[in-house]
């Protein structure tokens, strides 16, 4: 994992195929790391694949998800990364915040500053009962 963030640093798009193989390999650790009170599935279209994305985007959002919520058996976090076509989306249950975590929202205010810098293109971010970000794909 750290080769790849070092490799894709001075990059300014990847294919989501290589998005996809990075966030897999960390969700794969955070699963260890929470078992049953975590689980991510990722439906996304084989068309889209070779697709761009900014690097370590997806990673970020997972990483959001799991800072934001706390875990449990009873409440786990279900996040899901799927596509459309021409986005992808992120979405996951909102559970209980966890004690002493402040967010000044900068990993997602850093996703939208690439997107409008990258391809002028804005990234859609709701919270409902879900908290979902919408990623255009770049072509």
């Amino acid at each position: 994992m750290y080769d790849f963030t070092l490799k894709s640093y001075h990059q300014k798009l990847i294919t989501l195929q290589e998005e996809i193989d990075f966030v897999n390999a960390y969700i794969y650790l955070i699963q260890t790391r929470f078992k049953d009170k975590f689980s991510c599935i990722i439906s996304i279209e084989d068309d889209v694949l070779e697709t761009k994305i900014p690097p370590l985007t997806l990673q970020m959002l997972v990483e959001n998800a799991v800072k934001h919520n706390q875990m449990a058996i009873n409440t786990p976090l279900l996040i899901s990364i799927k596509s459309n076509g021409f986005e992808v989306i992120v979405e996951n249950n909102i559970t209980k915040g966890p004690k002493n975590i402040t967010s000044f929202n900068i990993g997602l205010k850093n996703i939208e500053a690439r997107y409008l810098l990258i391809a002028d293109k804005t990234v859609s971010i709701i919270k409902d009962e879900k908290f979902i970000v919408k990623l255009p794909l770049i072509r």
